[in-house]
């Protein structure tokens, strides 16, 4: 009888498609409204090259408005309207899945639901873990170059913490209000297991199961809550051993990140590889992605990324992309705009 291998039961046409429909159906950070999908990004993904140029009106001049006259010798003042240009980064990524990983799961089920499912939530880590790389170097770009003016540090890590230092509803409320006016658009909060706990001891979560903005870990002042202790955690000590370690909290507006998906030539592969395992043979599938995660409000540093990139490169790592110099604001004058996006208390 003829073996099945995974190139019988898994039609890349088909398959790939569902993978990312499933992807996106399965991301928290999508349903939280913190990541927004963008077609526009797909169809600049189509074209090539590493960087995406994303020219965008700014904001017209807050000002009082011309006051009408009887005089024909009077004549409007005339404002401009400008752009900026944000520049995004492609990123090229794939994984790949052998039979040992795969064999036990798709036995007595659907096979290309069971792999696809795996692909899937294996890309969503993959997508949260890259937005907390990204985040990490917008916070130490901000804390380098624009003085920590989307942070509002509470915390201390050289000394004991106080009832001041640690998460407090007030200490948030400070933190939205350093996007002004803006605070009326954040919709998420970013927190890490350790503040979970502290707003739970506050029985401050609402846990209402039709509450819309609730996507399984409760709300927060009204906003969705997303728990990952991926995010920052500053290590500190008091001078006698006793460890303080500071947590970052993270408020979204909506649309924070865009997100667009391009088309790998060969998306979805699969490979059987017959000598491997002293004759026993392995089977791979491999899936492939050209995307682009882009925070609102801020710029790849082109020279930064060529730089870390190197000649041999396709795309930046995590750990690069989390460097202080890949991404700075697309303000003129350094100084925080309506484009912000987020905002962060740093807390005990």
């Amino acid at each position: 009888m003829a073996t099945t291998i995974y190139s019988d039961i898994i039609d890349p046409r088909v398959f790939s498609p569902y993978l990312q429909e499933l992807t996106v159906e399965k991301s928290l950070l999508i349903r939280s409204g913190i990541v927004e999908r963008n077609p526009l990004l797909d169809s600049f993904l189509d074209g090539g090259g590493h960087y995406i140029e994303m020219p965008k009106w700014q904001d017209l001049a807050d000002g009082e408005a011309n006051y009408s006259s009887t005089d024909p010798g009077q004549t409007a003042d005339i404002e401009s309207v400008t752009t900026v240009q944000e520049n995004g980064i492609r990123l090229s990524r794939n994984k790949v899945f052998g039979s040992q990983d795969l064999v036990a799961a798709v036995a007595g089920s659907d096979p290309m639901d069971v792999i696809a499912n795996r692909f899937a939530d294996w890309w969503v880590r993959h997508d949260q873990n890259l937005m907390l790389a990204i985040l990490n170097g917008l916070v130490l770009d901000d804390t380098g170059t624009d003085g920590a003016d989307l942070i509002n540090t509470v915390a201390v890590t050289g000394s004991v913490a106080g009832s001041a230092n640690k998460f407090s509803a007030e200490a948030l409320l400070d933190t939205f209000q350093i996007l002004g006016d803006g605070k009326s658009n954040i919709s998420a909060i970013a927190v890490h297991s350790f503040i979970h706990t502290q707003m739970q001891k506050q029985n401050l979560i609402d846990y209402s199961p039709d509450s819309e903005a609730n996507i399984g870990f409760g709300t927060y002042m009204g906003k969705t809550l997303l728990v990952d202790d991926g995010l920052t955690v500053t290590a500190g000590n008091d001078g006698g051993g006793n460890s303080q370690p500071a947590y970052d909290t993270i408020a979204f507006a909506p649309g924070a990140f865009q997100l667009g998906f391009g088309n790998p030539r060969v998306p979805v592969e699969t490979n059987r590889e017959p000598l491997t395992g002293h004759g026993g043979g392995e089977e791979y599938i491999v899936t492939r992605r050209e995307m682009v995660l882009h925070p609102v409000g801020f710029s790849v540093n082109i020279t930064n990324a060529d730089a870390a990139m190197g000649n041999t490169r396709q795309s930046l790592s995590n750990t690069e992309i989390a460097a202080d110099n890949i991404y700075a604001r697309v303000d003129a004058d350094g100084s925080r705009n309506r484009a912000q996006r987020f905002c962060v208390l740093r807390s005990n």
